[in-house]
């Protein structure tokens, strides 16, 4: 029988809330997923304490400084840890009873971490050539496992030698851990994860000033061959190259470079079971592309615009901390207050979205397939209540509806009333199926992680301002595509919350 092929747009379809329809059911908590992914007797570099992170630079330096140019000179052990560490690591711990839980520097649907990360190194010092599994079990705790030995890094610029670092990271998900919670919907969830761990590490390598190139487009089959997992439970989703110059080719790999290395620790319930309209879609959107994304037409172009107003930010960002604090600070908050916002803090936070995109792919924005970012936003310094969307070309917005829309919104978002007291909601939409239609079906991943990366920018931008953010996947479809005034194949693909906090943090 031949496999089912669902493209991303059924998948989204088939996976969205409707008011009336929601199926309940009870969590199997005797099967609830480990969030740790552990192997057997393999060599374990201890990174704890080593961590040299950056310098006092700001958040705003961090991304409109855009992707660093040229190659690190050298690399350290001590750097990769820093880098890691701002990327995924431990940042907060909430203790129940006798049981830790360590939260970490992306936001995740549910806490459930789907997200496993990987680098290949070639040439930084204290540590041997190879490839590792990224661990950091709780705050004081940091650790790379070698999978294995040798150099499968390399670098295609002319000038470079043996001696020049280069580094190939690994973004993967285990499917279950989303999947014991959210079912069939959670694929939704392991791209958008995927896109803020994606843009938390490429935002930390910035702040090293270590180039990078972000690889959405490669054989899953190759790369989850090369990461030793098993492919039923754990699949790859995105690569970043440091330098850019940098490339793992996995098709010149030899078979003695692609052998399993314990598969079984993709495994993460004795209770797990197949969600098969995940592995339908996963399977899908493993199709690489036909031609460039730039052909894709942006969504809403139908949408009448009242006027543009230039919202850009030419002075210095009020931010409150700097960047690695931003990091570390970062929550998910949901207490918002209806206090006032200074117009410069407004506008910092929606620029976040345009500032430092540049041509290498490393930035989400306009350099995915036209996924659209907009806002509703109560009355604020400079901005009338309303929806808007954003030009980041012109660095404007344009308002498309007055009103205050904040309590709808917060209907549509399952009846999360704490979130009509947030300032803003921005919003990240595309016509899908168009998308698919001129670029095949792996567009649907490009999409997602870009909404993901989107979503990251705010949230790092709202804690830098002293403002707090919280993402929100769970909406019920229709209902967001009827407030968003959205046409036929457009879809909201991801919403989330800004604004001042009832306490500092």
């Amino acid at each position: 029988m031949a496999e089912e092929m669902v493209t991303g747009s059924a998948y989204h379809e088939k996976t969205g809330y409707s008011r009336y329809q929601m199926k309940g059911g009870a969590l199997d908590w005797r099967h609830q997923p480990v969030l740790d992914k552990s192997y057997r007797g393999l060599p374990v570099v201890d990174c704890t304490g080593k961590a040299r992170p950056p310098g006092d630079v700001s958040f705003s330096e961090v991304v409109a400084s855009g992707t660093p140019q040229g190659k690190p000179e050298a690399a350290s052990l001590e750097e990769l840890a820093a880098c890691l560490g701002l990327a995924y690591g431990c940042t907060a711990k909430s203790v129940q009873g006798e049981k830790a839980f360590y939260f970490r520097s992306v936001p995740s649907a549910g806490a459930l971490y789907p997200c496993e990360l990987y680098v290949a190194t070639r040439a930084v010092s204290g540590l041997e050539d190879g490839l590792y599994h990224y661990t950091a079990p709780s705050m004081d705790r940091q650790e790379l496992v070698r999978l294995r030995s040798g150099v499968f890094v390399r670098r295609s610029d002319r000038a470079a030698n043996e001696d020049d670092p280069a580094l190939a990271f690994f973004v993967t998900v285990i499917f279950f851990r989303s999947a014991w919670k959210y079912r069939d919907r959670a694929y939704r969830y392991h791209l958008l994860d995927a896109g803020h761990l994606l843009e938390s590490l490429v935002l930390a390598l910035r702040s090293l000033g270590w180039a990078s190139r972000v690889s959405l487009d490669f054989s899953d089959e190759r790369a989850n061959r090369f990461l030793g997992l098993d492919p039923e439970r754990e699949g790859c989703l995105a690569m970043v190259w440091v330098p850019e110059t940098a490339v793992v080719d996995l098709e010149a790999l030899g078979d003695e470079n692609l052998g399993s290395v314990q598969p079984e620790a993709s495994r993460v319930s004795a209770g797990e079971r197949p969600y098969e309209l995940i592995s339908a879609v996963h399977r899908t959107t493993s199709v690489l592309g036909r031609i460039g994304v730039e052909s894709v037409d942006d969504p809403l172009y139908g949408t009448r615009i009242q006027r543009w107003q230039p919202f850009g930010i030419e002075a210095a960002w009020p931010e409150t901390f700097s960047f690695v604090e931003t990091v570390q600070r970062r929550r998910s908050r949901r207490n918002f207050v209806r206090n006032d916002i200074p117009e410069a803090v407004a506008r910092a936070l929606v620029s976040s979205l345009w500032v430092g995109f540049d041509a290498s792919g490393t930035g989400p924005g306009r350099l995915e397939p036209a996924v659209w970012s907009g806002f509703f936003c109560r009355a604020v310094a400079g901005l009338k209540a309303g929806f808007y969307l954003l030009d980041e070309t012109r660095r404007a917005v344009g308002l498309v509806r007055e009103g205050d829309f904040l309590k709808n919104s917060a209907h549509v978002c399952l009846d999360q009333g704490w979130l009509s007291r947030a300032a803003f909601h921005f919003v990240f939409v595309i016509h899908l199926e168009s998308a698919e239609d001129r670029v095949g079906p792996r567009v649907y991943r490009h999409i997602m992680l870009a909404a993901g990366r989107l979503g990251h920018r705010i949230y790092l931008a709202a804690t830098a301002l002293g403002l707090g953010a919280c993402g929100i996947g769970a909406f019920y479809d229709g209902e967001a595509r009827e407030l968003l005034g959205l046409g036929c194949g457009e879809t909201l693909l991801y919403l989330v919350g800004a604004g001042p906090l009832k306490r500092s943090w």
